[in-house]
């Protein structure tokens, strides 16, 4: 079960980073912020979170929590840009930290499945609901605002 959580987590890395790429500059940019979803691997929950900075860069977080499992892995080294209607993420993932489930720890490397993707986005919900789809390489997912 723990090496399969571990698998699991990689891919939902991959779902995250590449399904998140998002606008360029300016803050009013409805994109930028905090979006997060999360997903029930057996009795593990994994959190994700992404970062779309005004600046054009992204930070992927994706924590798990259980009363087995613990940790956090971060990526940084993408940058997003998007059009009225599609995303997309590009640079070279750099990944820190590690996830733990009892005595296994499953930790970061340059092959979490975060890669350069493109996506079809759409706002929802006041802008609080950011859906992608028809994702390259990746499945589509749902984010909602975070604070």
């Amino acid at each position: 079960m723990m090496l399969s959580w571990g698998v699991a987590a990689s891919a939902a890395i991959a779902v995250l980073a590449a399904g998140c790429g998002g606008s360029s500059s300016g803050s009013s940019n409805p994109l930028v912020g905090t979006w997060t979803t999360a997903k029930s691997v057996g009795t593990v929950t994994v959190t994700e979170t992404v970062n779309l900075n005004s600046d054009g860069t992204l930070v992927v977080q994706v924590t798990a929590a259980s009363a087995t499992c613990s940790g956090t892995e971060t990526t940084t080294g993408f940058a997003w840009a998007a059009t009225a209607a599609s995303i997309t993420l590009s640079g070279t993932a750099d990944c820190t930290g590690a996830i733990t489930c009892g005595t296994v720890s499953v930790a970061c490397s340059d092959s979490t499945g975060v890669k350069a993707s493109a996506c079809t986005y759409a706002l929802s919900n006041n802008n609080d609901t950011l859906a992608l789809t028809a994702c390259t390489g990746i499945d589509d997912v749902t984010f909602t605002r975070g604070s």
